[in-house]
């Protein structure tokens, strides 16, 4: 007795090869809905996949289109938004965001304005830092300003904490 998929694939030479063509895309259709699945059911975000395994998933997404249910579209949603959205979050601890800020950094931060180079410094104060958009993709943004904040100490609702010497940005209407 034969097997039907095995008639059909003599019968249908077009199927077959479509199949061959896109058989890796359909492994990884299949690894995406089961790892969606699970991720969904244990709500755990260690389940979610990095963007480099997202990479292949996106391109594979644009050979097969696939329908994917609302469950799935998240589980693919790019890790630097969820990043950005967990950065947005006032709950989000000090250790999760400096390991959010240096996964952006191996990633590529994707923000307007970021990854800025320093300027020419003439005409810059000494506590000022300016950067500028070499790339064509920072066309039309604002100067970006770094402002050093000296050493000292500051008092926040009865406490008086040391302060280390940081820069805060402020984006420069002026050239």
């Amino acid at each position: 007795m034969e097997v039907a998929h095995e008639a059909l694939f003599r019968s249908w030479p077009r199927l077959k090869a479509w199949i061959e063509t896109a058989q890796d895309d359909l492994i990884l259709l299949r690894q995406v809905r089961a790892a969606a699945w699970w991720a969904s059911h244990n709500r755990r975000p260690a389940y979610l996949w990095p963007d480099e395994r997202l990479q292949p998933v996106y391109q594979m997404q644009g050979r097969l289109i696939p329908e994917l249910n609302d469950v799935e579209r998240e589980f693919i949603r790019s890790e630097f938004d969820r990043l950005m959205e967990e950065i947005d979050n006032p709950v989000t601890t000090h250790r999760r965001r400096s390991f959010i800020g240096e996964r952006v950094d191996t990633l590529g931060d994707r923000r307007p304005g970021v990854g800025l180079v320093r300027a020419d410094m003439r005409g810059v104060t000494g506590n000022e830092t300016r950067l500028w958009g070499d790339k064509p993709k920072h066309m039309g943004l604002p100067d970006m300003v770094w402002l050093k904040v000296a050493v000292g100490d500051i008092k926040i609702e009865g406490k008086t904490f040391g302060v280390q010497l940081f820069y805060i940005g402020n984006y420069s209407a002026y050239l």
